[in-house]
């Protein structure tokens, strides 16, 4: 039986951790033992382990530890000990110090980060997360082997962290698809206009998920069509300049702001079609999870390279405008879910 050490700060809102409870329902445990070390008890979704997983919880940096290089704080921060011996040590959400620390000085044959975004996009676009890079960039050439969510985000990352020779594998995230029909299948104290064309986005309310642009398109479609209504499910920093933005384009009676849902899936099974618009991304699992819901997908031609499933369109402005509802056809995602466990099981094995 193959020992695996998986790393991840915390349970909290976002994609992320919605992939690794996914994964964590689905091992085979007749294969593989998992312990999950976190760095925070809280969670935000409405979640259980299976009883085959031992969780521990290890401490938290100091936030100014961001601010100081990484090989600095690997010899000048020592982390508490870990005595277990792994056959692999996974750092899964790649982003933060705590868990590429961890599995640094975890006794492992082999140590692999898992990265879910298109670092360079946003190394070019996020100008906070430059001078961060420029403090952590190290943490990458203590790891053997990497796995990426996508295809398209392969190139961007060897180019921006300079890792040239090690591993890179593609594994896409998995879909808990009975767990989606489930969930979708609660009942809510909400409806839906059903005679208007309802649009759905979902995500964290922040620069990177391009919410702001979306706005501004569908004010321009809503000046060509009348009967659109879009509905937003998530919170974040950007909620209050969003609001504004609403306001500022007059769309007061055409959107709808349902706020943070650890549940989301209820509230999608009633829309037409969900819209994502993230300047950058680095799969978007909510793209699969409304194919499971038969909600088609309109995003731009930028998201294809990470989301081979959508179709992307030049204007969403006028594919909102063109847009015309049709019975909704569930995928059950057979096929890419067996991919996504074989892959892992390649992966953990090797």
């Amino acid at each position: 039986m193959r020992r695996i050490a998986i790393f991840q700060r915390d349970l909290g809102v976002g994609g992320i951790q919605r992939a690794l409870l996914n994964l964590l329902h689905h091992i085979d445990f007749t294969r593989y033992r998992i312990d999950l070390y976190l760095c925070d008890k809280e969670n935000f979704f409405e979640c259980s382990f299976p009883k085959e997983i031992q969780v521990h919880y290890r401490p938290r940096l100091p936030y100014w530890c961001r601010f100081v290089p990484f090989f600095l704080l690997r010899h000048f921060f020592p982390r508490p000990r870990i005595t277990e011996h792994y056959d692999v040590a996974i750092d899964f959400g790649g982003d933060h110090n705590e868990t590429a620390l961890d599995c640094c000085i975890c006794p492992a044959d082999k140590r692999i980060l898992f990265f879910h975004t298109d670092v360079g996009t946003k190394y070019r676009l996020n100008p906070k997360y430059r001078i961060l890079f420029g403090f952590f960039k190290g943490k990458f050439h203590c790891f053997d082997e990497f796995v990426a969510v996508s295809e398209g985000i392969v190139s961007p990352f060897r180019q921006v962290t300079g890792i040239k020779d090690k591993p890179i594998h593609v594994i896409p995230n998995y879909i808990d698809v009975p767990a989606v029909l489930e969930k979708s299948r609660e009942t809510v104290d909400f409806h839906v206009d059903a005679n208007r064309c309802n649009f759905v986005a979902v995500g964290r309310m922040c620069h990177p998920k391009g919410f702001d642009l979306l706005l501004e398109d569908f004010a321009k479609a809503v000046k060509r069509r009348d009967d659109l209504h879009l509905y937003f499910i998530g919170d974040g920093p950007d909620r209050g300049q969003l609001e504004l933005l609403v306001s500022t384009l007059h769309l007061e009676s055409h959107v709808t702001m349902l706020g943070g849902r650890p549940n989301p899936f209820p509230y999608m099974a009633l829309m037409d079609a969900l819209v994502l618009t993230s300047r950058f991304e680095g799969q978007a699992i909510v793209v699969q999870e409304a194919r499971v819901l038969g909600l088609p997908v309109i995003a731009p031609k930028r998201l294809e390279k990470v989301n081979p499933l959508v179709h992307g369109v030049d204007d969403i402005a006028d594919a909102l405008v063109s847009f015309q509802k049709t019975s909704k056809s569930p995928d059950l995602l057979e096929q890419y879910n067996a991919s996504v466990l074989q892959k892992l099981d390649e992966l953990l094995c090797s």
